[in-house]
């Protein structure tokens, strides 16, 4: 899934809070960016967006109440 996501999405700017749908396999997700960080000011907290790259640390997860179960 993550190489499928890296496929779509590399080189897109993101918005801290933006909801982004992505389909995988006929399964429809729905992503929501948390963080954004700009490279070079990592310890700057006030990053609103940020481009995304093939170094680009994705965290998957799943709302306890979804039923989905997250494997690697």
């Amino acid at each position: 899934m993550l190489e499928a996501w890296n496929l779509t999405f590399c080189i897109q700017v993101m918005t801290s809070g933006q909801k982004v749908t992505f389909e995988y396999h006929g399964n429809n997700y729905i992503f929501t960016v948390t963080q954004a960080a700009v490279e070079g000011r990592e310890d700057s907290k006030d990053a609103e967006r940020g481009m995304i790259s093939s170094d680009t640390y994705i965290v998957f997860e799943a709302s306890n109440s979804s039923g989905i179960k997250v494997k690697f």
